[in-house]
């Protein structure tokens, strides 16, 4: 549902934002069904059908690149828990598959990532990029 927001009388700025969308997630863990409803802050109004479609497309980016850190970092294994740490490795492990997706020759993005581990010419050959021409 998007709703309009109403402003109070006299106030002629919205100051960015023009209505807010509410949406309710469902989703079933180990049997158990749980709900939330979901409040957006919006700067335009768009349809229910559009704000449904942006909120999903979020999600599926969101879940895919945690889904591959996890996959190829094991991220959810890391030990590093202590002051600035986990950010800090969390920086470099988004740079690194962010470089590794660059890389256009065959291979999962895990095997990828080993390799440039063990052959120290494919790992210069990633962190460069495809030569100039």
């Amino acid at each position: 549902m998007v709703v309009q927001r109403s402003r109070p009388e006299g106030d002629s700025q919205g100051h960015g934002h023009s209505g807010e969308g509410f949406g309710e997630a469902t989703r079933e863990i180990y049997g158990k069904t749980s709900s939330d409803t979901r409040i957006f802050a919006l700067s335009w109004l768009p349809a229910p059908e559009v704000l449904l479609a942006i909120v999903r497309a979020h999600w599926a980016i969101e879940n895919a690149l945690h889904w591959q850190l996890d996959v190829s970092f094991r991220e959810d294994a890391a030990r590093n828990r202590k002051d600035n740490g986990p950010a800090n490795i969390a920086i470099l492990r988004r740079r690194a598959l962010e470089v590794v997706r660059r890389d256009t020759s065959k291979g999962s993005l895990s095997m990828k990532l080993q390799r440039a581990g063990w052959d120290e010419a494919f790992l210069w050959s990633i962190l460069t990029g495809p030569a100039a021409d």
